[in-house]
């Protein structure tokens, strides 16, 4: 009996991944990298050895609502309370400010018409979830102020695609401006019903669970918690993913939380690098190798300028100096929501296929670099706040003293429950 052609192909993106992380990684490369040039290798325009990319990509959904699930449940919503005016202002401003400048630099250039123009500015504006996650993650930086305000700005971006999505119809002419609020309506009251229906259901849900005290159900039960409000989101037209971060986002208030944590993060690894993966088989080499002269130059606009306007949308709304830069370099690559919406305005007819290549290669491109930009955001982030001059720290003499209390140094995991109690 002939092999299945799923089969094959995970085998083929595993032994790739596997071989390429673990290589590279003498060379100190990211896995997130690695996993990215292995699609490249295996794909289409590489090797060819992957027989049918859709495949892996359907799979790589898959990964990203468990992402997004296990962000839920590390932003609980009392921690998101606390900051989502200045996740809002700052989202904001974030989005405004790099899709106007976009526009305005592409229509400036005469590369494109207005509505194009506005398009590729909402294409650069969006950053990635997954990538920026990832990174934050294995530096230990989630939980970090820097960490929480940039994972908020994603969640922010998340929300926003579905407006950005039903602009794309009316900037391609398609869609009469004037169904926009109502589209945009509809899409509030989805999301509103997602929030109250996973309230509602979920932790019952999982509490009648482990009643049955079968601990391999358990797992099964986060499955369904997490794929099925993606599955309610995109019933409501609204992104998986966020119906996937509202999942884990009632559950972090849960006393099952950690429990969830652990029993999801394996399946979560393996399905979410198939993710960055499915980002390298979609890349055309040919054209890539076209473009090469332009894409640095590309590639570090983008870069520069979602930093910048983003580092400075913070700073006006009183962030340190040092969160403002650190979160700036989170949000400055593009984004995996920018792909659907680069294909919607592909399918609109707002960019052609020259330019949909061009803005593959370097948005994958910024996603490569986003682990040296981390990195190096503690460096930016100390420069700048010498620059803006910190205040005098205070002496011993200066400090009061303290009884009864409790300093926890770390805040991963174990941190967080010792916190807890």
């Amino acid at each position: 009996m002939a092999a299945h052609p799923l089969v094959q192909d995970l085998l083929v993106v595993y032994v790739a991944g596997l071989a390429l992380v673990v290589v590279l990684a003498r060379l100190r490369v990211p896995p997130v990298v690695a996993l990215i040039l292995s699609g490249v290798m295996i794909g289409p325009s590489g090797l060819g050895l992957v027989v049918d990319p859709g495949h892996i990509e359907e799979l790589a959904e898959v990964g990203v609502v468990l992402l997004l699930f296990t962000v839920g449940l590390d932003f609980s919503a009392t921690a998101l309370a606390r900051i989502w005016r200045t996740v809002v202002a700052g989202g904001a401003f974030q989005l405004a400010s790099t899709t106007a400048l976009g526009a305005a630099l592409v229509v400036g250039l005469g590369l494109a018409r207005p509505a194009t123009a506005v398009f590729l500015g909402l294409f650069v504006a969006m950053s990635s979830t997954a990538v920026a996650i990832r990174g934050l993650a294995d530096r230990n930086e989630v939980d970090a102020p820097h960490g929480r305000l940039a994972v908020g700005v994603l969640l922010f971006q998340d929300l926003a695609i579905v407006a950005a999505l039903v602009l794309v119809p009316v900037l391609g002419g398609q869609v009469a401006p004037r169904a926009v609020p109502l589209l945009l309506g509809r899409a509030a009251v989805a999301l509103v019903a997602v929030g109250v229906i996973g309230r509602l259901l979920l932790p019952p849900l999982v509490r009648a669970v482990l009643r049955a005290r079968r601990r391999e159900v358990f797992p099964f039960a986060l499955l369904v918690a997490s794929v099925g409000t993606a599955w309610l989101c995109a019933r409501l037209g609204l992104p998986t993913a966020v119906g996937a971060f509202f999942g884990g986002l009632v559950l972090a208030e849960s006393e099952f939380s950690h429990q969830a944590q652990a029993e999801i993060g394996p399946l979560r690894d393996l399905l979410a690098s198939l993710f960055f993966v499915s980002l390298g088989l979609i890349v055309d080499v040919p054209a890539m190798v076209a473009y090469l002269g332009l894409l640095p130059l590309v590639v570090g606009a983008i870069i520069v300028v979602k930093a910048l306007l983003a580092s400075l949308g913070f700073a006006a709304i009183r962030q340190p100096i040092g969160v403002a830069v650190g979160a700036g370099l989170a949000l400055a690559q593009v984004g995996e929501f920018s792909f659907i919406l680069g294909r919607e305005g592909l399918a609109a007819g707002l960019i052609d296929e020259a330019t949909w290549q061009v803005l593959l290669a370097s948005s994958i491109a910024t996603m490569l670099l986003t682990p040296a930009l981390l990195a190096a955001g503690a460096l930016l982030a100390a420069l700048a706040g010498r620059l803006a001059g910190r205040p005098r720290a205070a002496t011993a003499s200066e400090t009061p003293a303290r009884r009864g209390h409790v300093i926890v140094l770390g805040f991963g995991l174990g941190g967080r429950i010792i916190a807890a109690a």
